[in-house]
């Protein structure tokens, strides 16, 4: 039988950094909800939820008369050129934000269960407690790097936190093979 000692600081961080996490993706989530109702990407039926606008899952194909050019508040970070297709602008930020939180749901969910799994077994709290920390603050900036196209920045945000994993992993079995 083994019984288990949790860390008191290695569990604060992991459960800051799950919060982080979260807020992360939720904001995420809820950016790539208002690119999709600006595309006209959501079913037909959420047309009246917003505005009466028009929604067909493949995007709005009215984007480029003025009338509507004016409703539309760009909410991208990156705003269009004058030279810009409205439709295509608009198709392509939320295909950015579709992009973003598809790779939030394959990294985040993964680091979380390889953060809360160590944590149980960690040869080094310390260890522990920075790398789920660098997880949380390189996933953030990776969202933002990515709402943002900054390149190479989301790149290396992306692999510290995969490396942040990687050494949480690496930590876990090494505390659990020296029981």
């Amino acid at each position: 039988m083994v019984a288990v000692e949790i860390d008191l600081h290695a569990l604060q961080a992991t459960a800051v950094s799950t919060a982080v996490l979260l807020v992360t993706h939720l904001g995420c989530i809820f950016r790539q909800g208002s690119a999709r109702v600006k595309a006209g990407s959501r079913p037909p039926e959420d047309g009246p939820m917003f505005g009466n606008s028009k929604q067909n899952f493949t995007g709005r194909q009215d984007t480029d008369k003025p009338h509507i050019k004016e409703r539309l508040e760009v909410s991208s970070p990156l705003p269009p050129k004058p030279e810009d297709d409205m439709h295509e602008f608009f198709l392509q930020n939320s295909e950015r934000y579709n992009r973003l939180v598809m790779n939030n749901l394959e990294n985040i969910l993964i680091g979380l269960i390889v953060a809360w799994g160590t944590l149980l077994c960690a040869k080094d709290a310390n260890t522990h407690v920075w790398l789920v920390l660098i997880l949380a603050v390189s996933r953030f900036f990776y969202a933002f790097a990515y709402a943002f196209a900054l390149q190479p920045h989301r790149t290396i945000c992306w692999l510290v936190a995969l490396l942040a994993i990687i050494g949480m992993m690496v930590n876990g079995l090494v505390g659990v093979f020296s029981l």
